[in-house]
């Protein structure tokens, strides 16, 4: 490409010769190597495969860079020919822009940046430190012969500059420590920013007031609804934390969804959490097996997987080296943290500074709320992303494939199938609106870049032009109004326990609690006095209306190591069916009413899904597996529907799990679903066997007993504290192929924030779902190809980006697995469960011997929840009563540490009223609870047993 930088360079300097600003030759250079990344980032998929062409046939010398070759590439790849053409006029444009604009606002800035002293001449540009956006404009940080620096953002900013006139506000108005205020020159069309440098802590309680105003910064950005506040977005200057990217406040929602749902209810007030913030946490899954990342603003300093596979060809093209893991670049960023003497301050050692600045902000803001400005805001632009950035650079990616240059048909197609994601869908002539903005932006291989105005419910494009009216659900300003008037009702606590787990749900790690001491000779709890506080709990913590109960928790995505804050769904292993299967065993035990009532309300959302279970379309996984599973899909739906009937002595409910169950096409899901009890077959054959759907389940056994005959079995997802994959396919009586080698899934990548990738073949454009509100860099990501180009069967999803506990292997084949029955060398809860649950009633020698030992080494919340849970499980299974006597140490302990800490689980982050899963969480402590009380009647969720007293 030197011939057509060199031409660019040429046309750069007869512009310099017209413009006023002074320039220098290196930042002139970096004008030019702006246009040389954006042009490699448009052909390099096609220089990639031409590369590995030659490589296999042993040529040498690298890619030939003459012009007649550069001919030859544009008569076989016509699209890019255009593409390229494009990308220098609109480069040519931006440079022009912002060489006026700096000409122009030179004395300004000086006046505005630096009392009055003009800047030197420009001698370094950093381009494109941004996204492209509306006619290839992008953020620049310009940097001065005497070294002074300013950010140029070519967009109306106005909005940023009313939000830190408001910090100036707070700062006098009782704050107990003041905001930094940096300098926003705003202009018609752009603005420049003060650069805010990243520095250490001068003192070392730097770091604690640090945290102090980042839980300040919460309360106010919650206060606005503002969204996209990740790492990249955050530097930590001394003590301060500065927030430089604020365009994206008072953020609208979608129009189109139910009214009077109780889901509905709990998404508005996850909406006006700290959740969506990004600041606190930002958790997404990268591929199935790898473990989540987390980008919020406070994660703390490390090497960091970003969803950027790592890209040889263009390192051997450019020169240089960047390191990669697991196929993915990795990248470390410090910037965000704040630094005392070189060592890094974590989030979590200052966890209650953190609190008591979002408590101290609600106080100011509470006192003040009469003096906040409001009227101003109505029509200043702020930004919408209508889906999140990585799900755009995704669908660049699609458009940069070879096959996709070679032809204009298939280029064309490619971009139609955005708006064919709108077909069908409510406020499809909106949609379809949104969906040409978005074609016009990504055909000139840019983000498409929307606004609106906090006071309306329009949608606007990039130059403020009409979109879409009525667009979003009410507006911004309203509910900004509507939360100001309420601040003296605001669940300051509710919010807080939130606070607290949204941070749970990133890389932050709890800093462990007092143990509290057992007296010896102590009396025993009231059990179900116990459970019942948490019954109330629950209760408490729940949204009503329509469509039953609804919950606010932590969502565990089992094929990633990602727990997500969100509204529970109608599953077991973390939604809302494990929390109406507690609440109707305690209705049973209790005999209370207002649990009977609640457990039906919990299992609604369960039900309805199971009416749409018969006929698809079903849930995938990220593996592209259908989910049925025995904790997700759809034998999840069908236990809970059979535990509830048993509870409740509800006869028509377990008819009616049985009804579905006769309705499932089982041949064409056991095809489609994984072998593990989680999400696969063998999960959901248990639980057709546990509900008494015998005809559905001979044939589900049989029709996987002749797969595993033909196909060697993969070794799917394993969740801690649930028997492993070839233990369950023992207890569904199945047996694997001998000799069947185990086979990992391809780790296929769940998001892209990328600009380059290797050539492979890539989901269309026609799979990708519009985004919900979130933080656009990294709440919500789609699946695209790997780093080696495999893909997952099936459409990506939702479900698909978000997640991922490790794949495991698993260690000998069932057949020696039952005969041993042995414990595993570890003696984990997971792997005694397997062990008991292949012991039929007889157990090996070393099981009890194993199991006592880890009721020994309870000693937080935790382990003793796990305690007691295996005690209970292991003296009915293996016929050992005294296993019960021994659960009641860890049980005392559980109400020792409530006693201390006032909360149940003072080991984690997580607020206990977001903890839900029934394996770890408040449902799961519950039926512990109950397990004590009778001992006799506990059977295990884990193990998917039929409930007792089953109608």
């Amino acid at each position: 490409m030197a011939g057509l930088l060199a031409a660019a360079d040429a046309e750069l300097g007869r512009d310099l010769a017209r413009t006023r600003a002074r320039v220098l030759p290196s930042a002139r250079r970096d004008l030019v190597l702006i246009l040389s990344g954006r042009l490699m980032r448009a052909c390099l998929k096609m220089l990639a495969l031409e590369w590995r062409s030659h490589e296999a046939l042993g040529l040498r010398g690298g890619l030939d860079p003459g012009v007649d070759t550069w001919r030859e590439r544009f008569r076989a790849y016509p699209v890019l020919a255009e593409q390229m053409g494009g990308i220098f006029l609109r480069w040519r444009t931006h440079v022009r822009e912002l060489l006026s604009r700096l000409a122009t606002d030179r004395e300004a800035l000086g006046r505005a940046m630096w009392r009055g002293r003009a800047p030197g001449a420009l001698a370094h540009v950093d381009g494109d430190a941004g996204d492209l956006h509306a006619g290839g404009r992008a953020v620049a940080v310009l940097r001065f012969e005497d070294e002074r620096r300013v950010v140029y953002k070519p967009k109306d900013l106005r909005i940023t500059r009313a939000v830190l006139d408001l910090y100036s506000l707070l700062n006098g108005a009782g704050l107990p420590l003041g905001l930094h205020v940096h300098t926003v020159l705003c202009r018609r069309g752009h603005a420049w920013e003060e650069y805010v440098a990243a520095t250490p802590c001068e003192t070392a309680t730097g770091a604690e007031r640090f945290y102090l105003r980042a839980g300040m910064l919460a309360r106010l950005m919650q206060l606005l609804e503002a969204q996209d506040l990740w790492l990249d977005n955050l530097v930590a200057h001394g003590e301060h934390p500065v927030l430089v990217d604020l365009e994206m406040v008072l953020q609208p929602r979608p129009a189109g969804r139910a009214p009077g749902t109780a889901k509905r209810a709990a998404e508005d007030f996850l909406s006006e959490s700290v959740a969506p913030l990004g600041l606190l946490a930002a958790p997404f899954g990268l591929a199935p097996g790898l473990p989540a990342e987390d980008l919020g603003a406070l994660t703390p300093a490390r090497e960091f997987l970003i969803p950027r596979p790592c890209e040889p060809v263009r390192d051997a093209l450019e020169g240089r080296h960047r390191p990669c893991r697991d196929g993915y670049t990795v990248e470390t960023h410090t910037r965000h943290v704040p630094f005392f003497q070189e060592q890094p301050a974590r989030a979590s050692d200052h966890l209650e500074a953190l609190r008591e600045g979002y408590r101290a902000m609600h106080a100011t803001l509470r006192a003040n709320h009469a003096r906040l400005p409001l009227r101003e805001l109505a029509r200043l632009p702020v930004r919408y992303v209508h889906r999140d950035t990585w799900t755009y650079h995704r669908i660049l990616e699609v458009l940069t494939e070879p096959r996709v240059l070679a032809s204009a048909k298939v280029h064309e197609k490619e971009l139609g199938s955005i708006l064919r994601t709108s077909e069908g869908q409510p406020r499809a002539r909106a949609l379809k609106a949104a969906a040409r903005e978005e074609q016009a932006a990504l055909r000139a291989l840019e983000i498409p870049y929307f606004t609106c105005h906090p006071g309306d419910d329009a949608l606007l494009g990039p130059g403020r032009q009409p979109v879409s009216a009525r667009f979003f659900e009410g507006t911004a300003l309203e509910r900004l109004r509507a939360r100001i008037e309420e601040l003296d009702a605001f669940p300051l606590a509710r919010h807080d326990a939130l606070l607290r787990s949204t941070l749970a749900s990133g890389r932050h790690e709890a800093v462990p609690p007092p143990r509290p001491l057992l007296r010896s000779g102590g009396g025993v709890p009231d059990w179900l006095a116990e459970a019942i506080s948490i019954g109330d709990l629950l209760l408490r913590e729940s949204f009503t209306g329509d469509g039953g109960l609804a919950w606010l928790g932590l969502r565990h995505e089992p094929h990633y190591k990602l727990r997500q804050l969100d509204v529970l769904g109608p599953d077991l292993l973390s939604g809302s069916a494990g929390v109406a299967i507690a609440l109707a065993e305690l209705a049973a035990a209790s005999r209370l009413p207002r649990f009977r009532d609640a457990a039906l309300a919990a299992l609604a959302p369960a039900r309805a899904a199971l009416a749409n279970d018969s006929d698809g379309p079903w849930t995938r996984a990220p593996d592209g597996t259908v989910e049925v599973g025995a904790f997700r899909g759809i034998g999840a739906r069908l236990y809970a529907l059979h535990r509830c009937a048993a509870a409740l002595e509800l006869p028509e409910l377990a008819r009616e799990a049985r009804a579905r169950a006769r309705t499932l096409p089982i041949e064409q899901l056991a095809e489609r679903a994984s072998l593990d009890l989680v999400t696969g077959a063998p999960g959901l054959l248990l639980a057709l066997r546990a509900c008494g759907a015998t005809e559905p389940a001979r044939r589900l056994a049989k029709t996987l007993q002749v797969r595993l005959q033909h196909e060697a079995t993969p070794v799917p997802l394993h969740v801690a504290g649930l028997p492993d994959t070839l233990s369950t396919l023992v207890l569904c009586g199945l047996q694997a192929a001998r000799g069947a080698p185990a086979e990992l899934p391809p780790r296929t990548p769940a998001v892209s924030s990328t600009r380059e990738h290797r050539h492979m073949p890539g989901p269309r454009v026609a799979e990708l779902p519009p985004r919900t509100p979130a933080v656009s860099s990294a709440r919500e990501h789609r699946h695209m190809p790997g780093p080696g180009g495999e893909r997952a069967k099936g459409p990506p999803d939702v479900t698909r980006a978000l997640a991922t506990p490790g794949l495991q292997r698993e260690e000998a084949p069932p057949a020696e697995r039952k005969q041993a029955s042995s414990p595993s060398e570890t003696e984990t809860p997971g792997a005694l469960l397997s062990c008991i649950a292949l012991a039929d009633g007889t157990a090996h020698p070393a099981l009890p011997t194993s199991i006592r030992r880890v009721l020994r080494r309870a000693a937080t919340a935790s382990t003793s929840l796990e305690a007691v849970e295996l005690a209970l499980t292991a003296g009915r299974e293996l016929r050992e009563p005294s296993l019960f006597k021994e659960a009641l140490r860890p049980g005392r302990l559980l109400v020792a540490g409530q006693r201390l800490h006032g909360r149940w689980f003072p080991d984690r982050l997580t607020a206990d009223e977001h903890d839900l899963s029934v394996l770890s969480g408040l449902p799961a402590l519950l039926r512990a609870l109950l397990g004590l009380h009778q001992p006799e009647t506990w059977t295990s969720l884990r193990l998917v047993q039929p409930a007792p007293r089953a109608p």
